[in-house]
């Protein structure tokens, strides 16, 4: 039987983070760490800060009152979201940013882009695109050098007219939903094994003092999925305070006829 080995490699979705937290805090539930890995992939828990409706007839109710309320969304900080991130950046110097730019244009010939992937070598493949983060290419360096779970090398990575280029390692393969259905059980037991010593390995990592939720390189985060980042959000310095966030600092008394739905 063939041996199968995961591998984290550059795909098309949104990044997410690495919450440096392994911790429990009154009455909430620790966040789940998550994995910035240019496509980022990661582990969930988003709805133990969520409020849900219990039936049809509560959730009619809790949509009557946002609209009388009135939801006035945050302000979108794309064109910011890059300020005060230099830091970050890795091997940022012309000779890298000049080739790099120089390569997305000829390699329009010879590969095809995959969402914000584009391969510009059988070898290198640039990610770039309006939700890209340098923290993404801090992350993966900071898995690399504190795990054994297998990540793209990150040759560099910079910010060039507000856009942030990562070049890294091209995995070659086969991505795990094309090959899904063609996978015997013996292979999808051997993938979940991987699957499950990777996530203990991100749970086995020791927070600094004093973290709550933030990004490795104690900077914002980012999670496609929470509409109100905008598209990235702060910092927290405990769990409590990003529930009160995710919740927009909903209180039980702020709904008194709803203080003992069941969750």
């Amino acid at each position: 039987m063939k041996s199968l080995r995961l591998r984290l490699r550059p795909c098309v979705n949104q990044p997410i983070f690495i919450s440096t937290t392994n911790v429990k805090s009154d009455n909430v539930h620790p966040v789940t760490q998550r994995v910035d890995c240019s496509r980022s992939w990661a582990l969930v828990n988003p709805q133990d800060f969520m409020i849900s409706a219990t039936n049809a007839s509560d959730s009619t109710s809790l949509v009557s009152s946002m609209s009388t309320t009135g939801y006035v969304p945050p302000p979108n900080q794309a064109a910011t979201q890059h300020e005060g991130t230099s830091s970050l950046a890795i091997n940022n110097i012309f000779p890298c940013r000049f080739m790099t730019l120089v390569a997305l244009k000829a390699s329009t010939r010879f590969y095809k882009p995959d969402g914000p992937c584009i391969p510009i070598s059988k070898s290198l493949i640039v990610k770039k695109g309006p939700f890209v983060h340098l923290t993404e290419a801090a992350t993966m360096q900071f898995i690399a050098a504190n795990t054994s779970i297998p990540v793209p090398t990150v040759h560099y990575s910079f910010v060039y007219k507000n856009r942030v280029y990562i070049v890294m390692q091209r995995i070659r393969g086969t991505c795990l939903t094309e090959a899904w259905r063609t996978l015997s059980e013996a292979d999808l037991v051997s993938i979940f094994a991987q699957l499950r010593r990777m996530l203990e390995e991100l749970r086995a990592l020791v927070p600094p003092n004093g973290v709550g939720v933030e990004s490795c390189t104690g900077v914002s985060l980012r999670d496609s999925r929470i509409p109100r980042s905008r598209p990235r959000f702060e910092p927290f310095k405990t769990i409590r305070d990003f529930g009160w966030w995710l919740r927009e600092d909903l209180e039980p008394g702020s709904r008194p006829d709803r203080i003992d739905d069941q969750d």
